[in-house]
């Protein structure tokens, strides 16, 4: 079967965790979903195993980190970040110098510290005085091993980062008026004995790009399909599958597409035949 989709390099599945609220460890370190509707990518979900207790004290921290601009997403363009996040504490947000968080500047968040009952923003870098500066607040219950839970952090062209939660509202609002970080790179991670799964939100840039074109479709080879399935158990069904590149899911009569790997695809663009090969296909009918 040959179906027409959109192309773009992104995985759509990686390594099979075990995650468990209770603390337990993952058989792997990362597990990633990604989910596009059109030519936009709307959530991606990141499961992250605990990383032990890591934290600003700890060499080279940002190394820990999982960055998002391996997913494409920079929000440091928006200068804020919307998630929502299942874990019973300690889930850290690095807002680095760098797009890679390879800089030792950086600002982290850590939501649900002290055992879920308080948010800490910690400076570190070169302009800070006496290596670091941290500021508490309270954030008591922030945080649930059984639930979602919805946040929006911002950092402003003002200098004021602020962390709002949809349970209890502003719940961090910091200036920084001694020499501000510029905000490049933003990474996630779970630490202090807790994983946790983040479905993180991303208005993308990108546009529709498929050989260097804007807008051009090619044609795939489907593996497989499979009926009366939801979007997570259509990737994650994906993900086993030693073949399947990519996913189409149509939502209407809930029918998953498994498109095959590494296939050539051909479009044609201004009258002109081309080919390229197929990264990673993730298209919503």
């Amino acid at each position: 079967m040959v179906t027409k989709g959109h192309l773009s390099c992104y995985p759509v599945a990686s390594t099979e965790s075990k995650q468990n609220c209770s603390k337990a460890l993952f058989k792997n370190k990362i597990s990633i979903l990604l989910f596009r509707t059109g030519n936009i990518l709307e959530e991606v979900w990141i499961v992250t195993a605990d990383s032990g207790e890591v934290d600003y004290r700890t060499p080279n921290v940002f190394n820990y980190y999982t960055s998002l601009s391996t997913f494409q997403i920079f929000p440091a363009q928006r200068r804020s970040l919307r998630f929502r996040i299942k874990t019973s504490d300690a889930a850290l947000v690095l807002l680095s110098a760098a797009i890679d968080l390879q800089s030792p500047d950086f600002y982290e968040v850590c939501i649900g510290g002290a055992e879920n009952t308080a948010v800490y923003l910690r400076k570190l870098g070169q302009n800070v005085t006496n290596y670091y500066e941290q500021y508490a607040f309270n954030g008591y219950g922030l945080l649930s091993c059984e639930d979602y839970r919805l946040f929006e952090l911002n950092w402003g062209v003002s200098s004021t980062i602020t962390l709002w939660s949809e349970t209890k509202g502003i719940v961090m609002n910091w200036t920084d008026r001694n020499i501000p970080i510029d905000v490049q790179g933003v990474g996630l991670v779970g630490a202090w004995g807790s994983d946790g799964t983040w479905v993180v939100e991303n208005l993308s840039l990108f546009n529709g790009q498929y050989c260097g074109a804007n807008g051009i479709y090619g044609d795939m080879v489907i593996l497989t399909t499979s009926m009366d399935s939801s979007i997570i158990s259509c990737a994650l069904e994906c993900a086993l599958l030693q073949n399947c590149m990519g996913i189409n899911m149509n939502h209407k009569i809930k029918e998953c597409q498994f498109v095959a790997r590494g296939q050539p695809a051909s479009a044609k663009w201004k009258g002109i035949n081309i080919s390229c090969k197929t990264c990673f296909p993730i298209h919503y009918k």
